[in-house]
């Protein structure tokens, strides 16, 4: 599947947020993110190789079939329900991130 919105968020891992949580997190978004129609589309978790840098070291790009689907996906009640079960949590990777989404140059 091509994708032409790709989303880009880089987190400070001095917040001390658990990778395992955060895997947990995402893995419930992708779920919802399947059930609505887009298998393959949704976040995936990256870290970086260099165990010396500190900030920015978690990575996690969305990949989404058009903006179409991405605003199909953020304005379901499931992707909602999702985002509120784990709003705690989202504050506090959100509080000290960088967020960008990107559309694809054709």
């Amino acid at each position: 599947m091509p994708f032409e919105v790709t989303s880009l968020h880089l987190y400070d891992s001095t917040l001390n947020v658990s990778e395992v949580e955060l895997a947990k997190v995402l893995n419930d978004f992708n779920n919802i993110i399947a059930e609505v129609g887009y298998p393959g589309a949704g976040y995936y978790l990256w870290k970086v190789q260099n165990d010396t840098i500190m900030q920015h070291r978690y990575m996690i790009t969305g990949y989404w079939p058009d903006k179409a689907a991405y605003d199909s996906v953020h304005n379901s009640e499931a992707w909602k329900s999702v985002r509120d079960k784990h709003s705690e949590f989202l504050k506090t990777v959100n509080a000290q991130s960088v967020y960008r989404r990107y559309d694809l140059m054709k």
